[in-house]
């Protein structure tokens, strides 16, 4: 059964094609890798399956519901995972914890004000702020940021940032995660870092993955699928091995070489 699947989806802005009659479908358990050069549409699609695009036409099914309208933050919280390819100014001034902690809200059902306001009363919402906190220390700890858990976001290196940013959307406890070039602008050390922290996130969390990536190398080791996109389309589908090899997609990825 597909988990999350777009269908003829298109995409407008204003005169711009940025995605044309897309159809791509995840399944469950699986990383599946979505590479193409700049303005190929692979964020866009990503904005599309999260809910802060809607497609001008087509449709988006998760576990076989139509979600094509369906706000962000719901879908966040029946199990859609989002990362950002750039680390939010939203952010830059809470604590590594606090960060977390709003994205295990999206795990909660009662709504934002309900839980803080009661909280500040103990009232009966106490106990869901000590959920969301129990459940953003245990995603903390995962990600190797316990040292860092009480310093403002802002006051670190990139790397560690997007390491946040990941751990936000881990806290909500995804079913599906959807990571928007985690790896851009990381140095080696810290690519191969995230790198495992995927590969952990999938194989121990058993959470499936899409994953918008630049990096050929290191889709070729995590991904069970690829998708190449270019100009808004998706031209090639398959396992790594086959696609990344593959000389039509070479030529098509802006000249570059195959693996």
């Amino acid at each position: 059964m597909v988990l999350l699947g777009g269908y003829d989806i298109e995409v407008k802005f204003g005169g711009v094609t940025a995605l044309r009659d897309v159809t791509l479908e995840v399944l469950p358990g699986k990383i599946h890798a979505i590479v193409g050069p700049n303005g190929a549409g692979k964020t866009t699609l990503l904005n599309v399956f999260s809910g802060f695009i809607k497609p001008r036409k087509g449709k988006v099914l998760y576990q076989g519901r139509d979600i094509t309208r369906i706000k962000p933050h719901v879908r966040a919280k029946i199990g859609i995972g989002r990362t950002f390819q750039k680390t939010s100014e939203v952010f830059k001034h809470m604590t590594v914890l606090e960060v977390v902690m709003t994205g295990a809200l999206a795990s909660i059902k009662d709504s934002v004000i309900d839980i803080f306001t009661s909280a500040l009363w103990h009232g009966p919402y106490f106990r869901k702020e000590e959920e969301i906190r129990e459940i953003a220390e245990e995603v903390i700890e995962f990600m190797e940021l316990y040292e860092y858990r009480h310093r403002i976001v802002g006051s670190l290196p990139y790397g560690l940032q997007k390491k946040v940013d990941v751990a936000r959307a881990l806290a909500g406890k995804p079913k599906i995660l959807l990571l928007d070039e985690p790896m851009s602008g990381l140095t080696r050390e810290e690519r191969e870092d995230m790198a495992r922290y995927i590969i952990e996130i999938n194989k121990v969390l058993g959470i499936t993955v899409v994953l918008v990536e630049h990096d050929l190398s290191l889709v070729y080791d995590l991904a069970d699928v690829v998708s190449v996109f270019s100009f808004g389309s998706k031209i090639a589908e398959g396992p790594p091995a086959e696609i990344l090899k593959s000389e039509y997609v070479a030529s098509a990825y802006m000249g570059k070489a195959t693996i």
